[in-house]
């Protein structure tokens, strides 16, 4: 093996041991500003610069505030580096390019390297690195490694303000749970059992889904460790697909998240005769457009637009058009889901009476029958075998939509043939088109 490219590997493996080291270390820290400081000095130290100033992006007035600095007393140098660079145009073409940039002062003396910090949904900060040497003359290698930990510092950001997010949300479902508890118990200790029925379900499963997606990360970091032992070149698109697994996973992580408030809302709700009064008081003059829009949002991305096949009729349905967007959403991502690209997604639905009956099938991979038999929130199958994701949880959050509107669910499937779902919604019987 080449020495450059031994060395290449050593460096990056050990880049790679510190990043995990800060990170385990700095997860059990009361404030997230310790994993930037340690994240500094290692830039510093790999690019043999003499300081580093962080910069933090102020979402609501788009500023940019120094957070770090090191050595700490360079707190000022980095207030009047920023406006330099910032007249220059340098700040502004890191930032558009997202990608490290280089620059010097006016006289020449001082060399600056400008680290944009992105993360898959926006800017979060920047980092200056200066140095009394030329940043070109560096290692281009050690660059790109510096512009991939700056991702990894992007990815940490966004990871603390969904954390500081969570414990909000978590205070006000507390408060929430807390006070509905304490007036149902008054009223129906029946309905009091229910709760704590649900908060024991909902502690019991939730992290095992939530594990899931973060082992997933974990295993990656692993792989890279492992794969940087026998392989010989290639490595920068090694860890582009990493980046992209890293990403993946955490757009499933946020899709569980937001199911999981979504059912207990749901849950919430239906302890309250007034919050379910509220609930059957809405309708869906257009039903058909909102189960077409859906199917179409839903099948665009997967791709599948053409293995759409959809016959609906026209009717006015007990349901809020939310709620109906949401059980199409759910019956369709699960039906694209778990079938082959090229097989038809069949939806139709007819008038029976009283109820507006639609049903979703797939040809795909089918429902084991001892699952049909005991479905219930966050319930996988085959999760080893099909690596099925969040299925329990959709079809939960269907299951209780329907339960609230007074319909039915009926799921046919056959292992390894089809699945169709079935879904019955009252009809409004004595409905005026001047409500609309």
């Amino acid at each position: 093996m080449p020495d450059k490219i031994k060395n290449n590997e050593i460096t990056l493996n050990n880049l790679i041991l510190e990043i995990q080291s800060i990170s385990s270390r700095i997860s059990y820290s009361n404030t997230g500003f310790d994993f930037i400081n340690e994240a500094l000095k290692i830039m510093i130290r790999y690019t043999e610069s003499s300081s580093a100033g962080f910069f933090i992006l102020d979402e609501y007035n788009f500023d940019f505030n120094l957070k770090r600095s090191i050595p700490a007393d360079a707190h000022d140098f980095y207030i009047e580096t920023f406006e330099e660079l910032t007249e220059t145009g340098n700040i502004g073409n890191a930032l558009q390019n997202a990608t490290y940039l280089q620059s010097s002062s006016h006289n020449q003396e001082m060399f600056h390297l400008v680290l944009p910090i992105i993360s898959i949904k926006s800017v979060k900060g920047l980092v200056i690195l200066t140095s009394n040497h030329n940043y070109s003359q560096s290692e281009l290698f050690i660059l790109k490694l510096l512009h991939y930990f700056s991702s990894y510092i992007a990815v940490f950001i966004d990871n603390q303000i969904l954390s500081a997010q969570n414990e909000k949300t978590q205070v006000l479902l507390d408060q929430l749970i807390a006070s509905r508890t304490i007036e149902l118990v008054e009223n129906n200790t029946q309905l009091g059992e229910k709760i704590e029925n649900l908060k024991l379900n909902l502690s019991m499963s939730v992290p095992h889904e939530v594990r899931t997606p973060i082992n997933e990360i974990m295993g990656m970091s692993n792989y890279l460790l492992n794969s940087l032992k026998t392989k010989k070149s290639d490595v920068d698109d090694d860890i582009e697909e990493i980046i992209t697994d890293i990403k993946n996973s955490a757009a499933r992580l946020n899709n569980l998240f937001e199911n999981f408030i979504y059912h207990t809302r749901l849950s919430v709700i239906a302890t309250s005769m007034k919050d379910i009064q509220a609930l059957h008081s809405q309708f869906c003059p257009y039903c058909e457009s909102i189960i077409n829009e859906q199917a179409i949002i839903r099948a665009n991305k997967y791709s599948r637009l053409n293995d759409l096949e959809i016959h609906l009729v026209s009717s006015v349905i007990k349901i809020g058009e939310e709620y109906l967007a949401k059980l199409i959403d759910e019956l369709v991502d699960n039906a694209l889901k778990f079938s082959k690209e090229g097989t038809k997604i069949l939806i139709n639905s007819y008038i029976d009476g009283k109820m507006y009956v639609f049903s979703i099938k797939d040809l795909g991979v089918g429902i084991p029958a001892d699952f049909l038999d005991q479905i219930g929130s966050y319930s996988q199958f085959n999760r080893m075998k099909n690596e099925q994701q969040g299925l329990g949880l959709g079809l939960a959050i269907v299951y209780k939509i329907v339960d609230l509107h007074n319909g039915e669910v009926h799921i046919d499937s056959r292992l390894g043939d089809y699945t169709n779902v079935t879904i019955k919604l009252p009809i409004v019987t004595d409905f005026n088109p001047d409500l609309i």
